[in-house]
């Protein structure tokens, strides 16, 4: 079955929250380019298992695999104009000192993290994640 406006099957519809945060994790990521280096070894396997899902040809080397996942997703997400930054939902500059420390408190999703986080870099994300 397809997603009516996307023509994409709905089951990759039904993950579109969290196509958005891997399309904006990603963007992020890139961003710096030593951590992207480190960070992709890790999840590269986990977005060949997303492949998987995603009909994309296993013939493919698991980095052209993962490759392919960020831009099917992040064209999921322009497909279904998911907001990829925080301004959507108006976070300003002005919260970004809150987010930060309320994002630091949360040890249980920070211990899952495969970088580990400091507040500095907490907030680095949200900078890049709030416009000026």
């Amino acid at each position: 079955e397809t997603h009516a406006e996307s023509g994409f099957p709905s089951s990759v519809c039904a993950l579109a929250d969290g196509a958005a945060a891997l399309c904006v994790s990603f963007r992020v990521v890139c961003q710096d380019n030593l951590s992207f280096l480190k960070i992709r070894r890790i999840v590269q396997s986990v977005y060949c298992q997303i492949a998987d899902t995603l009909g994309v040809d296993a013939s493919l080397s698991q980095k052209e695999r993962a490759d392919e996942v960020v831009k099917r997703v992040c064209a999921l997400v322009r497909t279904l104009e998911i907001p990829t930054d925080l301004s959507a939902y108006h976070v300003s500059r002005d919260d970004i000192d809150f987010l930060t420390d309320s994002a630091f408190e949360v040890k249980r999703l920070l211990d899952q993290n495969p970088k580990p986080m400091t507040k500095a870099d907490i907030r680095k994300i949200y900078e890049t994640l709030v416009p000026a």
